[in-house]
């Protein structure tokens, strides 16, 4: 991802983004009370998932935020205990 642009165009619209920063906290951020005593969480983004509930599946709603996990390195044959961009820079020294 050092590479990459990350382009969220919808949310580049500056009268949405006007729109949203005139919202008040609590239909951005919702408290949510989970199985067992004085269990609560957050969902955030909630007037968004809100507004696409009648787009989306049931599970894709309900689904919890999912981290990035990036791709395991690969390694090089003869010197296993270098990543590739360490390996390259070892090179030229």
């Amino acid at each position: 991802m050092a590479n990459s642009v990350e382009g969220r165009f919808p949310f580049l619209d500056q009268h949405l983004v006007r729109y949203i920063n005139t919202l008040p906290p609590s239909v951005k951020v919702r408290p949510v009370k989970r199985d067992g005593p004085g269990a609560w969480s957050f969902t955030d983004k909630w007037i968004l998932r809100q507004a696409v509930k009648p787009y989306i599946t049931e599970e894709l709603y309900l689904r919890k935020k999912l981290s990035y996990n990036a791709p395991p390195t690969r390694r090089k044959e003869r010197d296993t205990s270098l990543v590739p961009l360490k390996a390259r820079i070892t090179q030229n020294v």
